[in-house]
This record gives C-alpha cells, sequence and structure tokens, in this order.
C-alpha cells in the first residue's frame, strides 16, 4: 500500500523524520522517500510503501524540528485478503511402479508469499504403497519451488495401486499448509504381463508396438445403431500370427553370493522345456532384483490356454541352485 505524508513548518525545515509499520509478525522500519511537492511554505511530502500484513497494521511517522522536538501521526490500517497457502504438487500424478524395491516419488513444493519460509513435512502412504522415510526440512525462497522426494515401497498384485501422500507445513505459522498425493500402480512381476501396463509406441498411420509386438488398426465404414454411432476396427496384432509370447520373473542373487558362471531361465509348456542363459555378472551385485524374460518360441502350440512354470537357475562350476519359480498361464492365439 502507497501512504503520502504531508507536513508543514512555518519555522524552517524539518531536522529529520522515521516511520514503522507494526502487525502481528512484529514491527517494520518504513523508507520515507521525499522530493514529492507540499501544499504549503515550508513544507514536506514523503512517499511510503507499507507492507501490509493479514489483520492489522499500524503505520507511525514521526517528525522532527530544528529542535528535535517530535511530533507524530498514526494511521491504522486493516488487511483482510487471502495470503497464497504453500503449494504442493507432485511431478507425475500417476507413477508405474516396480515392486519389492525402494522407489521416490517427486512433489514439487512452492512458496507463494513475499518471505523466505522454512517447512516441514509429513508422509501417509495407502493402499498397496508404504512410506519409506520422511523428507528433511527445506528453506523456501518468496516466489521460489523445492523438489522434494519421498521414498515408498508396493506390494501386492499387478495393477494394485497406492495412495502416497506428501503434506507441506510452515514452521513458524501451522495454518499455511497444504496436502497433496499421486497414485502409484504395481508393475507385473513375476511370470505376469498386463498388457495393458505395456507402453505403447507410435510407428506412424495406425500403426504401433506394444508389448513388442505390432498393432495394426483400420477403421470400417461408421454404422449407427440405437441411435448411436459405432466405428468398427480392423485389428492386425503380429503375435496372433506369429505367436511368440515373452515370459517374465523377477530373481535374486542371495546377499553375500559370488559372481556365478551363468544364470539360466526355463519354462516348461506342454511337456516342452524351453531355456535362456546369461553371463552370471548380469545378476550382481547380491541381493538386487532382476528381472529376466524368455521368448517363447510357440508356433507348435494349437491356440487356447497354456499353463507353464518358469524358473531361474544359478550355475557355479558343477553346483546349480534355484533362485525363483512361478507357474501361470499364457494364451496363445495362432491365426
Amino acid at each position: 500500500m502507497t501512504v503520502v505524508t504531508t507536513a508543514c513548518d512555518i519555522d524552517g525545515p524539518l531536522q529529520g523524520a522515521s516511520a514503522t509499520v507494526s502487525s502481528s509478525q512484529g514491527v517494520q522500519n518504513v523508507i520515507l522517500a521525499d522530493g514529492l511537492e507540499a501544499d504549503c511554505e515550508n513544507g514536506y511530502a514523503f512517499l511510503s510503501q507499507i507492507p501490509l500484513k493479514q489483520g492489522t497494521n499500524t503505520f507511525q511517522v514521526w517528525l522532527y524540528d530544528q529542535a528535535w522536538n517530535p511530533v507524530n501521526g498514526t494511521l491504522v490500517i486493516y488487511a483482510d485478503y487471502v495470503i497464497p497457502p504453500v503449494h504442493v504438487e507432485p511431478e507425475r500424478p500417476r507413477v508405474l511402479s516396480n515392486p519389492g524395491v525402494t522407489l521416490y516419488g517427486t512433489f514439487l513444493v512452492s512458496n507463494p508469499r513475499e518471505d523466505s519460509l522454512t517447512f516441514r513435512f509429513g508422509t501417509q502412504c495407502t493402499g498397496a504403497a508404504t512410506c519409506v522415510g520422511t523428507p528433511d526440512s527445506v528453506r523456501i525462497a518468496p516466489d521460489a519451488w523445492q523438489a522434494v522426494r519421498v521414498g515408498y515401497s508396493v506390494a501386492g498384485s499387478t495393477a494394485d495401486t497406492g495412495r502416497v501422500h506428501l503434506r507441506a507445513t510452515e514452521t513458524t505459522d501451522t495454518t499455511n499448509t497444504a496436502l497433496e498425493s499421486f497414485t502409484a500402480v504395481l508393475l507385473p512381476v513375476g511370470a505376469v504381463v498386463d498388457r495393458g501396463l505395456c507402453v505403447r509406441l507410435s510407428l506412424g498411420a495406425s500403426a504401433s508396438a506394444e508389448c513388442g509386438d505390432l498393432r495394426l488398426t483400420h477403421a470400417l465404414p461408421s454404422v449407427r445403431t440405437l441411435n448411436q454411432v459405432r466405428t468398427p476396427m480392423l485389428s492386425y496384432v503380429s503375435e496372433h500370427a506369429s505367436p511368440r509370447p515373452i515370459l517374465s520373473i523377477d530373481a535374486t542373487l542371495p546377499g553375500g553370493s559370488g559372481t556365478p558362471d551363468s544364470v539360466v531361465t526355463t519354462v516348461t509348456v506342454d511337456g516342452r522345456t524351453f531355456r535362456r542363459e546369461v553371463a552370471g555378472s548380469q545378476f550382481t551385485p547380491a541381493g538386487t532384483v532382476r528381472r529376466t524374460r524368455l521368448l517363447l518360441d510357440s508356433l507348435s502350440l494349437a491356440t487356447g490356454l497354456h499353463p507353464y512354470t518358469i524358473a531361474v537357475w544359478r550355475y557355479s562350476g558343477s553346483d546349480s541352485s534355484l533362485l525363483a519359480s512361478d507357474s501361470a498361464e499364457t494364451i496363445i492365439v495362432d491365426r
């Protein structure tokens, strides 16, 4: 707010002047800028920019004549306006998350006020998500933002969801607070692959890559039924023409284990066993979750639902041990 103070002294010029503004947040000195024309002889006009705070603000001016005799004036201003609170926003509203490991989601915390403020944080996780630790307090400059990382883990079945919440609260004014969250979605684990969670890449007009397969779509002429227009789609999926599903499973070398010579993934389906071998170094360091995949050459399998068993073996010299195994079903469509 801008205030103009005018003073007139018939005896001569002023010796000095000062001003303050006090509010619920303390007392501040105010600069009196002169140079304005007064409407009286030996007059002075001062321009003051008052930093208002929410509530009552008391503006006081002291003027001193040549003998340092003071005279003061007071102006009470009540400010009733909405002060913007801290703003919290997740970097991504929906995050695909691997189970069994500690993950980190990022929130952007901004301070829209005119003072540097310190914020503390609280976390809460629901559903398939579990919070890991609490972020440290941070000090944020006016009109600035800070990235805050929240640790969490997820557990459950493929496509299960959880919510990860972050609350930011100013340390000196607990009413300045905000809460936001993002959704964590479990990625496939073990032998399960949910096509709905695969990344889809455009390969041109009507073509895309999905889960390693080529998908082509062609719109047929639209028809109207029950007063609603519907457009049938003709689709081609390369897996149906040459079925080779990709089966996956997570495996971990036990902590403290040395590097094996090799790691072998096997899939047994309809009495046949398929095998894939990789160097043991691909599963180091020990204790780290690794996902292994096997491309199943299923041209000899008939269309239908096929149960299978997938296993991961560690080989060191003549010794072998099982790292992980699972049983599931895969759908074969051979057209």
